[in-house]
């Protein structure tokens, strides 16, 4: 009777244990929803990129001769991501640059924005 009853206690531990180990998840990936929840919206991230310009175009604004202001706006910025799985946003920029108050030109320039779900840089391309 005692064999039966270690064969038992070790068939009941075997079992125990793989069910212990089959629920572990293991996988800690993030899936592709999990990121997208985290990530601000094309439409957001496009106004924090414009928010950035603007500062940066106002602490960098040129110095003129003859004491023209030289300034530069963002009219618009429409983002597109690359992919679903990618950090590379692509845009279209719109600017208003003046020289006033003699003359305003308006541009359009490409932008390649790079946005992990936290941090944010941009170029004019």
């Amino acid at each position: 009777m005692k064999i039966y009853q270690v064969l038992l206690k070790s068939l009941l531990c075997l079992i125990f244990s793989v069910f212990i180990l089959s629920s572990c998840d293991t996988d800690t990936r993030l899936s592709n929803n999990d990121l997208a929840k985290d990530r601000l919206s094309n439409d957001d991230l496009a106004k924090e990129v414009v928010a950035s310009m603007e500062e940066w175009f106002a602490d960098n604004a040129p110095e003129s001769p003859d004491s023209l202001i030289l300034t530069a706006s963002v009219d618009s910025l429409i983002l597109t991501r690359e992919s679903n799985d990618s950090n590379i946003y692509w845009g279209i920029l719109e600017t208003t640059e003046c020289a006033e108050p003699i003359v305003c030109y308006e541009h359009t320039y490409s932008v390649k924005v790079i946005y992990d779900g936290e941090n944010i840089t941009w170029k004019i391309e």
